[in-house]
């Protein structure tokens, strides 16, 4: 399905999901998938990530439009502003105070709380290998893709969007059941 078809098909929603009012009913905000299917915020996010990272669906939902309009570098944007939400999540996991910290120095204390977890006990190694894992690739899409779209050094393509809304979903997925 091309971004004309895509257009067209967003339209025709349109009429159905607005109903003759300014805002749309919130169990049908549309999000572009990767065909050009339309999933509500809910099927895209799942339960219970949707529930956890309820903080992050304004910015997942405001990326599927951007990406259903053709706004590839602006979807990533907001996916950014979604994983702040998981990073938030997991600074306080480990009890670390939630701030508006630049993302550098939430991470860094991140990985000094993973350091300080206790090694013995039930669940120590299993906790280690998953906060280890968490923080590791936080360091990577800061450095990858966050830090680039936050200070205006990229232009997504809309397929580079794609696999980063993939890769956005996925990782939160992975995040939610342990926080």
């Amino acid at each position: 399905m091309n971004r004309k078809h895509l257009t067209a098909l967003s339209l025709g929603f349109a009429a159905l999901l607005y109903g003759g009012k300014s805002e749309p009913r919130k169990e049908y905000e549309p999000v572009a998938a990767d065909l050009g299917l339309w999933l509500t915020v809910a099927e895209m996010w799942f339960q219970p990530p949707g529930k956890r990272f309820h903080k992050a669906n304004f910015h997942l939902g405001e990326a599927g439009h951007c990406m259903a309009l053709d706004r590839s570098t602006a979807a990533v944007s907001h996916l950014m502003r979604c994983l702040e939400v998981g990073l938030d999540g997991l600074a306080f996991a480990l009890n670390l105070p939630c701030s508006k910290k630049n993302w550098k120095t939430v991470i860094d204390d991140i990985e000094k709380a993973i350091v300080a977890l206790p090694t013995s006990g039930p669940g120590w190694k299993a906790d280690k290998e998953f906060y280890g894992g968490v923080a590791l690739e936080l360091r990577f899409i800061k450095d990858a893709w966050r830090n680039h779209v936050a200070h205006g050094r990229a232009k997504y393509t809309e397929d580079e969007a794609s696999k980063i809304f993939r890769h956005v979903k996925a990782f939160m997925a992975h995040l939610a059941p342990r926080l």
